[in-house]
This record gives structure tokens, C-alpha cells and sequence, in this order.
């Protein structure tokens, strides 16, 4: 017992989580904000964000089958166009069940004062879309919606509820039976008193365990002292048990920060992180299904960075936590990371996702993982508009000047080149990498001379 315990420890602190090159989803010529990222049972990535147009917004899929390195022509999900609420936290959401997608977002085709959470599927591949569905049952103003789906085929649903006149009222909870597209009565959280209530531009997080089990983290604010708390209802509870704090920080904030808490499960562990405006740092905290969290670190202290940290996303790995957030020690904004082992007490394979070396604007990071890798989808200033970029873990394998990947190196590799240098044809990520022989980030002379020595030899 005890060696198979060691060999499990020793197999955890070995692993490495180095990110690969950045590729650009989907190119046009307006905003792309918000993100979002699901993986499949399948391995398939699916990503939604918001398109941004002057005061229009819109939300747009694409996928990709082959581990990130290209993605499909990204398609329109809302059938009503040009009515997306979006901000910080309240951006869509993307989960599968089964061969369906599901894509949930803020819509305000009924008037601002009324707008509400909306879900559309798609049953190919997300070619198509079949109809918007509301699936916010209360009057007036949703934001800050929230999807998960668990094994048994249940839409789990969350979202804000605000009164006529847009003030904060509660958080409810819904769940939807996909097969039958049957959407249940929402209920309340129960975490609105007269003394505390959510911070009402703090959107929540929702995780669900596989047997579906919900917990849901949000910033409380209790005479503006705003720390983060969490509830839970199990699988066979019609109601959430009170609130917990994950980390009592007490710092007082007069204004509502518009910075939220990120949770996953696993087992029976729960992996948090959260920015912190007394010190306007990153915390990362450990607990359990019990609510019961350890003391939180903080991620400035890994990272020599002094400066803020924030928009931060986590996921849990076979006991292993990861996280992103947004450093802004460069002037712009970074997307750092780093991964947790409970085991040794340390936060590790810290380093920066973006690879544009400048001092653009990376922020809002969402990581998923799959298959022991890691992925993340980030909006990005590095141009002349904000895209959305993709990176992950996964090892891709490229012998440099195998630009055509058919094992061999010879005169079809500099032809090709030669045409991705006079704009004939455009390389995707495995050709660059592959043609790229020198690692400047330019195709020029230089590599044709490269290649045409390893031919001669």
C-alpha cells in the first residue's frame, strides 16, 4: 500500500504541464470577447464567444477535431441577431451531452429591462442551430447565466435575477431533463438576507459532480466586506445548504469589484481560486465536498509578479489544480498559469500561455482539461481586435522542415515554403512550426537555407 501511495506521489510531482504555440480561432474583422471552452467525451474542443460589432453583439461557435491545431469555420448561434447582454463573467457558455451541443447566453430581444438566459443546440457537429429556448423563467432582468451538464443527461442552470428597476433580487436555480428539453421551475439559492447578499456584478460559478451533485461559489457582500462563499445541493436535496466561506479575507470593498470566483470538483475535493481586492492579488484554495477549505496562497508569490492579478480560471486533474489568470506586471495583460499539488504544498510549471512577447492585452482565460492535458481559450489585443486565442498542453510531435508532415524532408518542404513566404498559400500551425527552423516567428530565406542543408547531407 504504502509504495503504490509513493508511486502515485511521485507520478503526480513528475508531470509537466508546458504549453504549446497559440492559434488563432477564427479571424474577422470585428471584437471577439468572452469566451468560452468545452471538450467532449469525444476529445472534440468547443468554443463560443461574443462578436462585437459597434453597440451589436452576437455569439459564435467553432471546433476543433484534431487537439486545437485547426478549427472550423466559426457559424452564428443566436437566431436573433444583434440582441447579446455580455460583460465580464456574463459571456456565453458551451457543454455537450452526447452528439448535441448546448450554448446558453443573456439575450434582450424582449427589451433590455427584460432581458433573459437563452439556450440554443445544435445536432450536427454545430453546423446548424435549431432554436433559441428562454430557459430564465422570472420577469424582468437575468445576467450572469451559468450551464453544466451531468451524467445523467441534466442540465444544471443558474443564473441573477434582478427586479424592474435592475435591482439585485436573488440567484436562482433551474435544471433542465435534455431528452426531453422538459425545464424545471427555478428555486431559490437562499443566499439573499437582510444582511448579506450576492455582489450583484460578481457573476457565480456553478460545478457539478457526474452523479450530480451542485456547488456554487459567488463574491457575498455583507457591509461591503465582499469574500467569497459556496453552497451546495446534493442529487437528492431540494434545497442548498447555507453559505461557507472558502477564505474569510475581510477586506472591505466599497464597490462592487466585477471579479468572480472560479470552482471544480473532483471526487470528493473542491479546487478554488478568487482575486482579492484588498491586495489585488490571485488566491488559490484546496477543500473538500464538506465546504471545509485550507488557508488560500497566493499566486503572486510563485510568480514574482507585484502587480495585480485577476480574471482566473481553475479545473481539477486527477487531484492536481490548475489555474489561469490575467497578470498585468508587463503593462498589458498576460495569461499565466500554474498547477497545485495538495501532496507537496507547491504551485508549479509557472509561465506565460500568450506567446505575442509584446504587451497587448490578454484577459479573460477559461482552462478545461481532458485526457491529463490542459486547455485554455483567452481574448486577445495582440492586433488590431480583440481575438480569441487557443492554447493547450498537449504534446505535438513536428520534425522542423517536415513542413508537409509526410516523414520525409526534400523539395515538396521548400516548395511549400516558398509559397507560404510569397503569400501564395497561408501555413496552419503544424506547417509554421514545421517551416519556422530557426524559431523567430518568421518564414524567410533563412529557413529555405536551413532546410536545403539537411536535404544535402
Amino acid at each position: 500500500m504504502n509504495r503504490l501511495f509513493n508511486l502515485v506521489i511521485f507520478f503526480s510531482i513528475a508531470l509537466s504541464f508546458d504549453f504549446g504555440p497559440n492559434v488563432h480561432v477564427a479571424s474577422d474583422n470585428s471584437d471577439q470577447k468572452f469566451p468560452d471552452i468545452h471538450i467532449d467525451e469525444n476529445g472534440t474542443i468547443h468554443t463560443v464567444w461574443v462578436q462585437v460589432s459597434g453597440n451589436s453583439k452576437n455569439i459564435y461557435y467553432s471546433y476543433s477535431e484534431d487537439g486545437g491545431i485547426n478549427f472550423s469555420e466559426s457559424v452564428r448561434v443566436n437566431m436573433v441577431s444583434n440582441h447579446v447582454v455580455a460583460y465580464v463573467g456574463a459571456g456565453p457558455r458551451v457543454r455537450t451531452y452526447g452528439d448535441s451541443i448546448y450554448v446558453s447566453w443573456a439575450d434582450s430581444r424582449n427589451g433590455y429591462n427584460n432581458t433573459s438566459i437563452f439556450l440554443n443546440r445544435s445536432i450536427n457537429n454545430g453546423q446548424n442551430w435549431i432554436d433559441d429556448v428562454m430557459i430564465s423563467d422570472q420577469p424582468n432582468f437575468q445576467l450572469y447565466g451559468d450551464i453544466e451538464v451531468d451524467g445523467q443527461g441534466i442540465l444544471h442552470i443558474i443564473y441573477y435575477n434582478y427586479g424592474s428597476s435592475l435591482y439585485f433580487e436573488d440567484i436562482r436555480y433551474s435544471w433542465m431533463y435534455l431528452d426531453s428539453m422538459m425545464l424545471y421551475e427555478s428555486i431559490l439559492l437562499g443566499v439573499t438576507t437582510d444582511n448579506a447578499e450576492p455582489c450583484d456584478c460578481c457573476s457565480p460559478d456553478m460545478t457539478v459532480s457526474p452523479q450530480g451533485d451542485v456547488y456554487i461559489a459567488y463574491r457575498n457582500n455583507i457591509s461591503n466586506i465582499r469574500d467569497h462563499y459556496i453552497v451546495k445541493k446534493l442529487v437528492n436535496e431540494n434545497t442548498f445548504s447555507s453559505p461557507q466561506l472558502i477564505a474569510e479575507m475581510n477586506h472591505y470593498i466599497s464597490f462592487c469589484p466585477s471579479s468572480s470566483p472560479s470552482i471544480d470538483v473532483e471526487g470528493d475535493q473542491i479546487f478554488s481560486g478568487f482575486m482579492s481586492m484588498g491586495s489585488t492579488n490571485t488566491y488559490f484554495t484546496m477543500g473538500n465536498t464538506d465546504l471545509l477549505f485550507d488557508n488560500p496562497q497566493d499566486v503572486n508569490e510563485a510568480s514574482s509578479s507585484s502587480s495585480q492579478q485577476n480574471y482566473l480560471s481553475v479545473v481539477l486533474d486527477n487531484g492536481v489544480g490548475h489555474i489561469a489568470w490575467v497578470d498585468f506586471s508587463s503593462g498589458g495583460g498576460d495569461i499565466r498559469y500554474g498547477n497545485f499539488n495538495p501532496n507537496t504544498m507547491e504551485i508549479m510549471d509557472i509561465q506565460t500561455i500568450n506567446d505575442d512577447m509584446g504587451n497587448a492585452m490578454q484577459t479573460n482565460p477559461i482552462i478545461k482539461n481532458y485526457n491529463g492535458n490542459i486547455y485554455c481559450v483567452w481574448a486577445d489585443d495582440r492586433g488590431a481586435d480583440y481575438q480569441i486565442y487557443f492554447a493547450s498542453s498537449e504534446n505535438i510531435d513536428i520534425t522542423a522542415g517536415d513542413i508537409n508532415q509526410d516523414d520525409m524532408i526534400n523539395i515538396l518542404d521548400i516548395v511549400s515554403l516558398v509559397n507560404f513566404i510569397l503569400g501564395v498559400d497561408s501555413p496552419d500551425v503544424i506547417e509554421q512550426l514545421a517551416a519556422d527552423m530557426d524559431s523567430n516567428g518568421i518564414l524567410n530565406i533563412l529557413d529555405i537555407v536551413q532546410i536545403i542543408n539537411i536535404i544535402l547531407v
